[in-house]
């Protein structure tokens, strides 16, 4: 395949992707979020997309890229960005609140609400790394901390089945810092997005950066998304937590920690079940979002109106 016919491929894939979520792109957005794409200078991006919309196979408005026939989508943006604004500050009070926690060294915000958009009705979608070894003694201070003090900040946390979600916090993933890579079943273009965009709002002790060069695999998928850190020195942070817990060393807060995981596994019995939950990692999402949106991406990718996929010459 060409070096043109691929990176059409790769910029249609990519507002598919985006359509999913009702998310047109702009220039600089769609090339920093191209999937797998051809090596190509942003220059050289912007003259091939200029070729592309005069082919009429995307579509442009208002500064906005989409493909052909989702005109609406844009309006649909440009009406949630006006409701962004201040979750996006009751985000970051929530988490400079969460940071008075020794052990809280990263607090990153997720989903819709990290690509600048929201609805009236979004809850607060928060990523949170701890101090290696403490995350469920860590989780178990930031729910005491929100009970007994959030109300006076108008901080509270989403509870499990609620329907009230306006501007609740959703505390949906924990990262222990000794354990920061993602397994390779999670390492697929949905998560690679999830990391890329993730908006750093508190970053201790280069938790962030840590993070980043923990998951490297993120860049075969979006490799023009991750120019920005620099991660020199940066540990990869791949040692099992669970082997320092379980050793015979494990003194203090790595033994209180692990107290601290039986008890919450004991209560969280019954309750609607996690993605994953181990002694360094916890994912609470009671629906599997990752399967969802890559099996509509899928679908929309096969749609022969799209010719998502140049045919080869002479196949």
């Amino acid at each position: 395949m060409e070096k043109k016919d691929r990176l059409l491929a790769s910029t249609l894939k990519t507002l598919a992707y985006s359509q999913i979520f009702s998310f047109p792109l702009t220039k600089k957005e769609l090339y920093q979020r191209l999937i797998t794409p051809p090596p190509a200078s942003f220059s050289c991006f912007e003259k091939k997309l200029r070729i592309f919309v005069n082919q009429k196979k995307v579509t442009a408005l208002q500064g906005y890229y989409f493909l052909p026939g989702n005109k609406k989508t844009a309006a649909k943006r440009i009406t949630l960005t006006k409701n962004w604004k201040s979750k996006y500050q009751l985000a970051k009070k929530a988490a400079h609140f969460l940071a008075q926690i020794p052990e809280v060294f990263f607090v990153g915000l997720t989903g819709t609400l990290a690509l600048g958009i929201a609805k009236p009705q979004d809850d607060l979608d928060l990523m949170i790394i701890t101090a290696p070894n403490t995350l469920w003694l860590t989780r178990l201070k930031i729910y005491f901390q929100l009970k007994t003090k959030g109300k006076k900040e108008n901080l509270r946390a989403r509870k499990p089945k609620s329907k009230k979600t306006n501007n609740q916090l959703c505390l949906n993933l924990f990262l222990d810092a000794s354990n920061l890579a993602l397994e390779p079943k999670q390492q697929n273009l949905f998560t690679a997005y999830q990391i890329a965009f993730l908006k750093p709002l508190i970053n201790k002790h280069q938790a962030y950066e840590q993070f980043l060069a923990a998951n490297s695999w993120t860049k075969n998928f979006l490799p023009n998304a991750f120019s920005a850190p620099n991660l020199a020195g940066c540990r990869s942070g791949n040692l099992r937590g669970f082997l320092a817990m379980a050793s015979c060393k494990v003194e203090g807060k790595n033994i209180t920690s692990l107290l601290c995981y039986f008890l919450q596994r004991f209560y969280m019995r019954g309750k609607p079940k996690a993605k994953k939950i181990t002694l360094t990692q916890a994912f609470f999402h009671p629906q599997n979002q990752s399967a969802k949106t890559l099996k509509r991406f899928k679908a929309l990718t096969l749609k022969k109106s799209y010719h998502f996929l140049p045919r080869k010459h002479g196949g």
